[in-house]
């Protein structure tokens, strides 16, 4: 493939980017939505990140991208409606972890099961070789080069 023909290609899928993502959220938040109940979609992601296990509050915070203060907050919401405990940690009194309660594990699950429902329903134009190649391009796309290695790389 040429150069030229390569960045064709490049921005084509930079036009559908837009289109594809409107999609996805219009099918996911439709069926996220009838699943939340007054669960918010951040409140959302912070559960995701907890569905795995306990997290300090500062891991959190890495992980959600935010600072702990904003994880803190969130947080706070979900301990008040039920949807996650904090404990301390055994090794680190200081420590405080933030885990899901089990009304939390029920609510994160009954999510997921909508979205792969609702992703399925999107997906179903594509054949099941078509759906497991978009896997691989996507897992190759996350495993790529990061932007440390890439900025080392043209140094």
């Amino acid at each position: 493939m040429s150069g030229q023909a390569r960045q064709e290609l490049l921005k084509r899928l930079l036009d559908l980017r837009p289109q594809l993502q409107r999609r996805f959220n219009e099918e996911v938040d439709r069926s996220l939505h009838e699943e939340l109940e007054n669960v918010t979609i951040r409140q959302l992601h912070v559960m995701q990140c907890l569905e795995h296990g306990p997290l300090s509050m500062g891991e959190l915070a890495h992980r959600l991208g935010v600072s702990e203060s904003s994880a803190t907050s969130a947080v706070d919401r979900l301990v008040k409606a039920g949807l996650a405990e904090r404990a301390s940690d055994a090794s680190d009194r200081r420590l405080v972890l933030v885990g899901l309660s089990t009304e939390g594990t029920r609510v994160v699950a009954r999510v997921q099961k909508a979205a792969r429902q609702r992703i399925g329903q999107m997906l179903a134009v594509l054949s099941d070789a078509q759906v497991a190649a978009l896997v691989q391009i996507y897992e190759a796309v996350v495993r790529g080069p990061s932007k440390s290695n890439r900025a080392r790389s043209t140094r």
